[in-house]
């Protein structure tokens, strides 16, 4: 309950929230008018990969970094909160990634 209380903590406060691991205004609908995006983990794509990897015998230890550049972290649709922001929001965490 830490994410959605920090939710319900902004709604309070007048102030935007960003969700965390998965697109909350899905997964917290009742939070959905404070929260602007959610940072993302791709966990099918990252998931999926492992099971191929071990299918293939072909699975590794240690440590593996899933970022943006290879779509194992992102952020959740803006919503109705897009009209609230700058233009070109999208466009520099597009380019950021």
């Amino acid at each position: 309950q830490t994410g959605n209380g920090a939710i319900d903590a902004a709604c309070d406060a007048g102030i935007f929230a960003i969700g965390v691991d998965v697109d909350q205004n899905e997964s917290y609908p009742e939070g959905a008018a404070c929260i602007i995006t959610s940072a993302t983990k791709g966990l099918q794509f990252s998931v999926a990969e492992a099971v191929k990897s071990i299918a293939a015998g072909t699975a590794k230890g240690g440590k593996q970094i899933w970022d943006a550049k290879i779509d194992g972290v992102g952020y959740a649709p803006f919503y109705e909160a897009e009209s609230k922001l700058p233009a070109d929001t999208k466009a520099v965490m597009d380019e950021e990634a």
